[in-house]
């Protein structure tokens, strides 16, 4: 494996670390956010809660794809 390579395989994995910390963390705080944007749960209060969906979504996503990303280039060395 090149070392140019081998540097980008070590920064999306560390990346993906960073990404895996924060989508436990997302997740450790959604109940909180959900109490902190609505009193109840229903249809009608979900328009407010969409700000903490796309967050959770993103974060997730995103980790996914650095993951994706890294094994693609580490199985081709």
């Amino acid at each position: 494996m090149s070392p140019l390579k081998k540097n980008i395989v070590t920064l999306l994995t560390l990346l993906f670390l960073i990404g895996a910390i924060a989508t436990a963390f997302t997740l450790f705080t959604i109940q909180g956010e959900f109490i902190e944007n609505s009193t109840t749960i229903a249809p009608s209060d979900l328009a407010p809660l969409q700000p903490v969906f796309n967050k959770l979504y993103a974060v997730t996503g995103i980790t996914l794809l650095i993951a994706t990303l890294t094994l693609l280039l580490y199985s081709n060395k």
